[in-house]
């Protein structure tokens, strides 16, 4: 596109602007921003255009005129004129705003590249504002009437269920204390010691979310995919999961009957998993190349190519912003898992906190949500412990939540066949040999 190819289509917009603003922003305002326009006086009259709509005023080229003035910018009544008379349809305002908006895209592409190559903008830093360019974000903020109304339609939305601002975990009483799950836009870390139980929670939380037709992005940066699938499987069967990965005999028809029918179930939601090593850089662009994610899940932070060079620290730091830029820019939950260091072991109360969390601040501060998983018999002498195929309880400890309460819940959790079951209504626990029929089982 040349630079006169913008030229012209913002000088024919103007013309539409004038003669019929209502149909021209209507068709406008979806595709292009006021920032957009190159040209002062066509910004200011489309920026007036706006406002008069918004607040239900009369809008022609005199109150847009008016408007313009008021707001700081001075438009001749000489160039309103010549630009009326150039007016020819409004037919063909959605090319002409795609044009203004492509050649703004371009614009700032180069002031973002002109930046990197002066060293006043860093190479990750230049690929973020890059790929919020692609995402569509804004260059200019909304106004106030903007907000309001966008604000509106959204409640609205979410009271006729068109949308929801939480995806369920399938954890009923984990996601009461959220607010209702894993908030859109929000970062939320699940984070535990090594060998508690946080592949077999994320993992559970990614396959309920993908049974509700969302698409699932899985970075499982430490299991490989058939072990994942394994545990998939056992979850929905109730088989054991070391019995699916060593082999089941052929011969035991009833276990391959329901191992067929589970991956029959499994196949068709969409839960897309990558087992290779992987950047910030890479997981982005899984993310983007599949287009409208609803979930992402990363298995787990630790485990992330560094993208910069520099201390753990600053490694650390810089992943987790750059997890939640992602996560605002695409505007989806992200369930980061994370492991824990080892001060807990060394306290009488081996609950973790905030203060357990791995080298950089950054990871509390970013997260919209820290859930801290802990399993008391972990710690229990080596002769108490429940077998595998038993139930044992498992703390969900919300310890930080920017959209609804702290607290904690008690759930069994079944190493055997990688499951997470509500506690009865007695208090104890279910019976872990107990199979649930597929029509029951949640996610």
């Amino acid at each position: 596109m040349t630079m006169n190819d913008a030229v012209l289509a913002e000088e024919s917009l103007f013309g539409c602007i004038l003669v019929s603003p209502a149909e021209t922003v209507g068709t406008a305002r979806d595709i292009l921003q006021a920032g957009d326009i190159a040209q002062e006086h066509i910004r200011a009259a489309y920026s007036a255009a706006c406002a008069l709509l918004d607040e239900k005023a009369a809008v022609d080229a005199v109150t847009i005129q008016e408007r313009a003035r008021a707001d700081g910018t001075e438009i001749s009544s000489d160039t309103m004129r010549a630009a009326m008379r150039l007016y020819v349809t409004t037919a063909n305002v959605a090319k002409l705003a795609e044009i203004i908006h492509s050649r703004a895209m371009e614009r700032a592409s180069e002031v973002i590249g002109g930046k990197m190559m002066s060293g006043t903008l860093a190479p990750t830093d230049a690929i973020a504002e890059l790929q919020q360019l692609v995402a569509g974000q804004r260059r200019t903020l909304p106004t106030p009437a903007e907000d309001a109304t966008g604000f509106l339609q959204l409640i609205s939305d979410v009271a006729e269920g068109k949308k929801s601002l939480f995806s369920p975990t399938g954890l009923a009483r984990l996601d009461a204390i959220l607010g209702g799950g894993l908030v859109e836009s929000g970062v939320i870390t699940l984070a535990a010691r090594p060998g508690v139980g946080k592949t077999v929670v994320g993992f559970a939380i990614a396959d309920t979310v993908s049974a509700t037709g969302k698409k699932v992005v899985y970075e499982s940066l430490e299991m490989s995919r058939n072990q994942l699938w394994a545990r998939r499987v056992a979850r929905m069967t109730g088989l054991n999961y070391g019995d699916i990965m060593r082999g089941i005999s052929t011969t035991q028809k009833q276990y391959w009957t329901d191992i067929t029918r589970a991956m029959t179930v499994l196949q068709q939601r969409n839960l897309v998993i990558n087992d290779r090593p992987a950047s910030m850089d890479d997981i982005e662009a899984h993310v983007r190349s599949m287009g409208d994610v609803g979930l992402l899940v990363i298995d787990h932070m630790g485990l992330i190519r560094p993208s910069i060079s520099g201390s753990l620290y600053e490694q650390t730091t810089e992943t987790s912003h750059r997890l939640k830029r992602l996560a605002q820019s695409l505007q989806i939950p992200i369930l980061s898992l994370c492991q824990l260091n080892r001060q807990n072991e060394n306290r009488q109360d081996k609950k973790p906190n905030l203060s357990d969390l791995r080298n950089s601040g950054a990871i509390e501060e970013d997260s919209d949500a820290v859930i801290f998983l802990h399993r008391p018999a972990l710690y229990w002498e080596p002769d108490r412990r429940p077998q595998p195929w038993e139930s044992q309880e498992m703390e969900f400890i919300v310890a930080k939540n920017r959209h609804g309460m702290v607290g904690s819940i008690s759930m069994d959790f079944v190493g055997w066949n990688a499951r997470i079951l509500d506690r009865s209504e007695g208090g104890g626990f279910s019976e872990a040999h107990e199979t649930t029929p597929f029509e029951q089982v949640v996610g």
